[in-house]
């Protein structure tokens, strides 16, 4: 219900600005924050795993992998929520050339070819 949906929101700020007092934002290899997969799942459970352009609705837990959430701006350390963007990983993929080129190769590749056998 909304009390559950007002929890998410205030856990997504919790993260984001506990980040933001960690001045030096501590980060994984891939440079998002070291919180990061906490903050996604928080966010992608706010947007109830839904690709927030297509539409479509992730209601199998063992598909969730194929929900992501984007960084608008670019920048993977900016958690703010309104710089955040719930995206199946078709949609994701295809935001921009730098998406598409991480998406044409390695796991990316393979994770984008199931979702689209599985759901397009």
């Amino acid at each position: 219900g909304s009390k559950d949906f007002a929890k998410l929101i205030e856990k997504i700020n919790n993260y984001a600005n506990e980040q933001k007092h960690n001045e030096d934002k501590e980060k994984d290899i891939f440079g998002y924050t070291k919180n990061w997969e906490n903050i996604s799942r928080a966010y992608r459970e706010l947007k109830e795993y839904t690709c927030e352009k297509c539409g479509i609705q992730i209601t199998n837990p063992f598909d969730y992998h194929f929900m992501h959430v984007h960084h608008i701006n670019g920048n993977k350390t900016d958690n703010r929520k309104d710089n955040l963007q719930c995206l199946c990983v078709a949609c994701h993929a295809n935001i921009d050339d730098i998406h598409r080129e991480n998406f044409s190769k390695g796991g990316n590749k393979t994770i984008l070819r199931l979702f689209k056998e599985l759901y397009k």
